[in-house]
């Protein structure tokens, strides 16, 4: 396809890209220093535990290792681990950056188109990086570097390729649990697609000989993980993930509101956990069948709708987040993208786009439909949002050069379509960029505050739980959870066969209903005859060590 003059012309910035997004990144870190999530604190848990030689303790069946592994390096050198985190996934941005060059190459569009979505993705990769501590951003960057082998029309050329693809799939599986079974569906259909499009039996050879490397070096690695795993709980364990996010979402769970730790009391999985977070593998769910009975069967049906729709996530009653409110979310031209390819590359259309458009609706097909059957959020498809982006400078690449309009009405469609599109990619980014800067920071200043007052050990709260798990997590507190709805005579028992130390009694904000308020202060009055360690604005501490005497006020 010959590429009009005016789009064809282009001097290669990629490394100014680079230059500009690590600068831009290290310099907004000083804004999200602070920003800790759950998720993240098991990770860096995790790693400490290697570094502490507590090899045992880090195997994990929920979390995947890669993430842990990574950050090793960076904790060795003594950095303050929430710091040291971002920086870490700040610095995978760079890779992932040169992986989506690599990706696009694929994809038929001028030099000046390419260095413009590159330079579009700065944004949207600071935020991957920046907000939330996430193997997403880990396996994103593995992802774009498999596609672009895998979406190569030489792949069926070459011996070698098949076991790159194999160790690439191993590091997804070994960033996520997710990653062991799209790695195998989305290879063999693709070695299919491969083998199909051969013309010759010598070429089709290739392609089973990639096939059967890619498969053996990817069983071969990920094996040795499956094997540590398996050891470690008695059991065949390719991932603990699945069937926990699954059992969760069962009518009898309430989705991702129904955390058992949001609601009772959990022991640590072992003696340097922070909480049962930690490794949610021993966290007992009931399990369920959407065909063991028609009430199953219609409350699933349910589920995908909702994951499928276009509600937020505090609209979704399973609090997942709808695909298509996420693909909106992300641009709204991502819907109309999608259609378009789909209506284009339809068998009966005379017009079709070239083989990545066909390749990338494949690909969002098989990689998206696993969580449509559970849950939805937006950090989970971020490879779906970067394709989409391919694939709408491609779109658009593809129908002006096909059309017949003079050069300076081409032109004028060029600008205006690539200006709406790059700020349409841009909204959310730099939106969630700017009411991000300094979240944590007052947890930060908290957990110094508590510091003085001496609390250690065993740990409890009445709500707020991930709240005072990050206090955990900065003073080193072993954190049991929540205390759900419970009379004061079965409270005190609880916390006492559970050997709590302290209680964390938050008074509920004045914006919460009425009817919530008895909810999260039930069966707390007993605390009164225990000592207040401190008082700090919506917050009581309590020893449960100690008679009430004196009272600390800040």
């Amino acid at each position: 396809m010959q590429v009009n003059r005016f789009v064809s012309k282009s001097t290669s910035f990629f490394p100014l890209a680079l230059v500009i997004y690590l600068a831009t990144g290290l310099f907004l870190l000083q804004y999200y220093q602070y920003q800790l999530n759950g998720d993240g604190i098991s990770y860096i848990s995790i790693a400490r535990k290697y570094l502490n030689g507590h090899f045992s303790d880090a195997i994990n069946g929920y979390w995947g290792p890669l993430l842990s592994w990574l950050l090793i390096p960076f904790l060795s050198l003594k950095l303050p681990p929430v710091f040291a985190v971002k920086l870490m996934l700040l610095l995978v941005g760079l890779p992932t950056l040169i992986g989506i060059r690599s990706l696009s190459q694929r994809f038929d569009m001028s030099n000046a188109m390419r260095t413009i979505l590159l330079f579009s993705l700065i944004p949207i990769l600071l935020r991957f990086a920046l907000l939330g501590i996430t193997p997403d951003s880990i396996m994103l960057c593995v992802l774009v570097y498999y596609l672009a082998i895998i979406f190569d029309t030489n792949y069926n050329e070459s011996k070698n390729k098949g076991a790159v693809c194999g160790t690439l799939g191993a590091l997804a599986y070994l960033t996520k649990g997710y990653g062991f079974p799209f790695f195998l569906c989305h290879f063999l259909v693709f070695n299919v697609l491969h083998y199909v499009r051969s013309e010759t039996t010598k070429v089709r050879k290739t392609v089973l000989m990639n096939f059967l490397f890619g498969l053996g070096v990817f069983l071969t690695i990920s094996g040795s993980w499956i094997f540590l795993m398996s050891n470690k709980y008695g059991n065949i364990t390719i991932s603990k993930a699945g069937s926990y996010n699954f059992a969760l979402m069962g009518p009898k769970t309430g989705g991702l509101h129904g955390h058992p730790m949001f609601h009772r009391l959990l022991e640590p999985p072992n003696n340097t956990a922070i909480s049962a977070w930690e490794d949610p593998s021993y966290i007992k769910l009931e399990a369920w069948n959407p065909v063991q009975s028609v009430d199953a069967f219609r409350y699933f049906t349910k589920l995908v709708k909702s994951n499928l729709g276009t509600a937020s996530a505090r609209q979704n009653p399973h609090g997942g987040r709808g695909l298509l409110w996420v693909l909106n979310s992300f641009s709204v031209l991502s819907i109309p993208i999608l259609l378009t390819s789909l209506v284009i590359c339809l068998p009966f259309k005379r017009m079709k786009l070239p083989t990545e458009i066909w390749y990338s609706l494949v690909t969002l097909t098989i990689y998206i439909s696993g969580y449509i059957f559970v849950f939805v959020v937006e950090r989970y498809i971020w490879i779906a949002c970067i394709l989409v982006i391919l694939m709408g400078f491609c779109l658009f690449n593809y129908i002006i050069v096909k059309t017949s309009f003079s050069n300076t009405t081409k032109r004028l469609i060029f600008i205006t379509f690539l200006t709406f599109f790059v700020a349409s990619v841009w909204i959310t980014p730099i939106k969630t960029l700017a009411n991000g800067a300094y979240v944590g920071k007052n947890d930060d200043e908290l957990s110094r505050k508590l510091q003085k007052y001496n609390i250690r050990d065993n740990i409890a709260a009445n709500w707020r739980y991930r709240k005072t798990l990050i206090l955990s997590f900065h003073n080193n507190y072993t954190y049991y959870g929540v205390t759900g709805p419970i009379t004061d005579e079965k409270l005190e028992t609880e916390l006492r066969q559970y050997e709590i130390d302290y209680y964390f009694l938050w008074q509920p904000p004045d914006k919460l209903r009425i009817d919530k308020y008895d909810e999260y202060m039930h069966g707390v009055s007993f605390l009164s005859k225990y000592k207040e360690i401190v008082r700090l604005d919506n917050l009581t501490v309590y020893s449960l060590k100690e008679l009430q005497y004196s009272i600390n006020y800040m």
